[in-house]
């Protein structure tokens, strides 16, 4: 390393810090990130596994295409019950009430 910055600074460089673009470039095509937002705009109930999944990519890629590509840092959406869930729902409510 210290071979290294001497050939460096000999070569005429001023600052310690290395060159811009070094490490491993992001991976997310546009594909997946198409694929995840369509998928989420028809069941927003999905986790982010699921979405994930459904696109054929990580979980953690899933998490930031949907926080930094799509912007949304609160994926937490609403619960939407479909008719049988409402109707067991009430069902169920009205039954706990019975019983107090």
């Amino acid at each position: 390393m210290v071979f290294k910055r001497h050939k460096w600074f000999s070569g005429g460089r001023s600052s310690l810090d290395d060159d811009k673009g070094r490490g491993r470039k992001p991976r997310i095509d546009s594909d997946a990130i198409t694929s995840i937002l369509d998928e989420f705009d028809i069941d927003r109930r999905l986790t982010v596994s699921a979405l994930a999944t459904m696109a054929y990519v990580s979980i953690w890629t899933g998490f930031t295409i949907l926080t930094e590509y799509l912007h949304m840092s609160n994926v937490h959406a609403p619960r939407m019950l479909n008719d049988i869930e409402k109707e067991r729902r009430v069902r169920d409510s009205k039954s706990f009430f019975k019983t107090l």
